[in-house]
């Protein structure tokens, strides 16, 4: 006699894409700030992923612990405080605007260039995965106008990779497209959910609820905590529940 087949139950797991401004818009005080808020954000994601897991274990997961992934392009500034402020047990996925080599020439610029390439090649060599972007077709990527295109290329694989987004925005337009702002609006354009801390006032995440393309201090946001938190996780992780049929009339009163 065959035995019935036992179907594998999947892993949970979440992937947290992460944008925001690079370190020349983030002075000392803010990254400090930044550093503090995430902390926290993530803490609020770690418990109530672990209560959904306790609960969905067995019934929809495996008991496999939950599989939290960062996924970010290593950016200098935000990215690279995101990583760092994440728990130890969580894993990193590189994705890559361009090739590596051409990538770094980003990093040069800056008055620490050898430190920033050094923490670079450390951040790739942790990551579990690392996807490198072509270059475009006639496309010169040595111009600002070039580079902005593999930037916007980045934004839309990003998104598509990820189940909710962090950002560290200031809240202004987009100076150009493939910048934070422009991540951003693509995510919440394609159903990914926004939370958002603010440089300005790092001690409030927020859940983005509605953006202005004009004024700032007329996106629509709430302040999120840890009910908020897992009323999202449990939409992004948690099948719905069958639909209850109606009461058969003919057994009705």
């Amino acid at each position: 006699m065959m035995q019935p087949t036992v179907m594998p139950k999947p892993r949970m797991a979440l992937q947290i894409g992460i944008t925001g401004h690079r370190a020349n818009k983030l002075g000392r005080e803010s990254q400090m700030a930044v550093d503090h808020a995430l902390r926290r954000l993530y803490a609020m994601i770690g418990e109530a992923i672990g209560k959904i897991a306790l609960e969905t274990q067995e019934r929809i997961y495996s008991t496999a612990a939950p599989l939290i992934r960062i996924v970010s392009a290593l950016a200098e500034g935000a990215d690279r405080i995101a990583i760092t402020a994440a728990p130890a047990d969580w894993r990193l996925e590189a994705i890559l605007p361009m090739p590596r080599a051409e990538y770094a020439r980003d990093f040069l610029e800056n008055a620490a260039a050898s430190n920033s390439n050094a923490e670079f090649e450390r951040l790739l060599a942790r990551a579990d995965a690392v996807t490198e972007l072509p270059l475009l077709p006639s496309v010169n990527v040595r111009d600002e106008a070039g580079r902005a295109q593999h930037y916007q290329a980045l934004a839309a694989f990003l998104v598509r990779q990820i189940d909710l987004l962090v950002a560290v925005w200031d809240g202004q337009p987009a100076d150009g497209p493939g910048g934070t702002a422009g991540v951003i609006v693509r995510a919440f354009n394609e159903g990914r959910p926004v939370l958002w801390i603010d440089p300005k006032h790092a001690a409030m995440p927020r859940l983005l609820l509605a953006i202005d393309a004009v004024a700032p201090t007329d996106h629509r946001w709430q302040t999120l905590d840890t009910g908020a938190v897992e009323r999202l996780l449990r939409d992004i992780l948690v099948p719905p529940a069958p639909p209850v049929s109606p009461p058969d009339a003919r057994h009705g009163a």
